[in-house]
Order: structure tokens, then sequence, then C-alpha cells
């Protein structure tokens, strides 16, 4: 007859806050976030490459939507300090 264990939690103190937190679990999710995060670097890598091919195919529209970024970005920018 198999004896059954407990599941083991550890406890972490931080600050005032006492958790218990499942070592397995935590372990899981952990794994899993290192492939999301792996994955969403692989996306980004291949859309950079598909960027800089676009930009050497034609300069002209690179350059232009490059401009239209920048002032999307500077006008985001001045209206998030304005806030503040």
């Amino acid at each position: 007859m198999k004896r059954r264990t407990k599941k083991r939690k550890t406890k972490i103190k931080i600050g005032k806050l006492k958790l218990k937190i499942n070592k397995r679990r935590l372990n899981a999710d952990i794994k899993k976030a290192r492939a999301d995060i792996m994955k969403a670097k692989r996306k980004i890598m291949e859309t950079e490459r598909k960027v800089v091919s676009f930009a050497k195919r034609h300069p002209e529209k690179a350059l232009a939507a490059a401009a239209a970024a920048g002032a999307l970005l500077g006008s985001i920018a001045g209206s998030l300090r304005r806030r503040k």
C-alpha cells in the first residue's frame, strides 16, 4: 500500500506578507513563462528580419514609415508628459 504524501508547500516571507507556495506548480509556471519568452523573442527576430528586408527593397517607403512612427511616438510621449 502506498503512503500518501502531503503536497509540499514552501513558506515564503516577503515583508509582512507570508505565502505558502507549491514548488512543483511554481517551477512549472516558470518553465512555461520561459517558453513563452523564447517564443516571443523568435517572433520579434523574425519580424525584424522582415522589416530589414522590406527597408532594403523599398527605401522610400521605409523612410516614410519611420517618420510616421517617430511622429506617433513623439505625440504619445508628449501627451504622457503633460499628464504628470
